[in-house]
Formats: C-alpha cells, sequence, structure tokens
C-alpha cells in the first residue's frame, strides 16, 4: 500500500517477483445521466447549476485566475480530502503478511478503514 498527496492510497502487487500498480483503493463514481443531460423531473434547475457552474469553471472567475488558470481538480469524491499520512494494516494474524483491511488516517483529521475485499483491486490482490 501507499499514499500521499493524491488523497487516495494505491495498492501495488507482486506478480513473477515484478511489482506492479493495482489501482487506487477508491474511484470516481460515474456521473449520473440525469445530471449529465440535465433532463429528469426538476432538471431544468439542476441543468441551469450545471451550465453556471461548467461557465464559472471555464472563465476561472472567482478563483483569481482567468482563461489560463490551471483548473483544480475536484477531490470531493474521495474519502479522504486531504494527503494520507498513515496506512495500518489489520486484521490478520501475527505473522501474516496478507491483510484483509487497512486503515488510513489523513491531514483532514478522517480516519477510513478499507475491506480490500470490498475496493476496485480485489481481484489483483488476490482476495
Amino acid at each position: 500500500m501507499g499514499a500521499g498527496h493524491g488523497f487516495t492510497p494505491l495498492a501495488f502487487a507482486s506478480k513473477g517477483g515484478e511489482w506492479f500498480l493495482a489501482g487506487g483503493l477508491e474511484t470516481k463514481p460515474e456521473a449520473k445521466k440525469e445530471d449529465a443531460a440535465g433532463a429528469g423531473g426538476g432538471g431544468g434547475a439542476a441543468a441551469a447549476r450545471a451550465m453556471f457552474q461548467k461557465m464559472n469553471d471555464t472563465s476561472g472567475k472567482g478563483s483569481g485566475g482567468g482563461a489560463g488558470a490551471a483548473k483544480k481538480e475536484d477531490h470531493s469524491w474521495k474519502s479522504h480530502q486531504a494527503l494520507v499520512v498513515s496506512v495500518q494494516g489489520h486484521g490478520a494474524p501475527v505473522g501474516s503478511a496478507a491483510f484483509p483491511a487497512v486503515t488510513t488516517t489523513g491531514m483532514d483529521g478522517r480516519l477510513v478503514t478499507w475491506t480490500l475485499a470490498k475496493t476496485p483491486v480485489a481481484a489483483a490482490l488476490g482476495v
């Protein structure tokens, strides 16, 4: 396991003596079709809000930047909202190298427990 400034813990696995990045313990959820299309019940307000947010994001207004300003990455879907500073394995017998779960703590003050079998990288980790 590894973590840091990306706000999401990363899993690494070994196969045939080679290490590889298995992936992150969480993935960004897919946008709902209603939100993307602005359709559905009450979709007019949602479409207007989405249009305003898109216009605000591309113009850079309100963030002090112009059209060439770097776009801030959206981390709101992530379990941690700041860098991860600790990763601890738990739930395994003493002396075991495999853990069924890990906990992470971040500079945001959050403690998150990850059951590895329920993560997107479960197959790559063999759990």
